[in-house]
């Protein structure tokens, strides 16, 4: 289930979508909030996304945002101190 970076992101069909993205957030220990401010999206979409009330436009760019979250989260939760608050803010739009 987990690829090789250690996160599991590959786009299920839509009726599963709203279970996956919530698995995903989950997944990076992230609030709905925190997530849609790293995707630069509002908190209500992401929130309508993962009830399943509504899809995301472009399901592959929002896999590629959420490996790439993932990617920096994980290299952040293991690098020293200083490189966590640069990969920390570099993760903010």
């Amino acid at each position: 289930m987990k690829l090789k970076d250690g996160f599991t992101f590959t786009v299920e069909a839509s009726d599963k979508r709203p279970t996956f993205l919530r698995s995903c957030r989950e997944e990076l220990g992230m609030t709905q909030r925190e997530i849609a401010d790293a995707l630069g999206v509002d908190p209500n979409t992401w929130a309508r996304w993962e009830r399943g009330d509504k899809e995301p436009g472009q399901p592959r760019i929002l896999e590629l945002a959420l490996r790439e979250i993932g990617r920096r989260r994980k290299a952040a939760s293991v690098a020293p101190e200083s490189t966590r608050r640069a990969v920390t803010a570099s993760a903010t739009p």
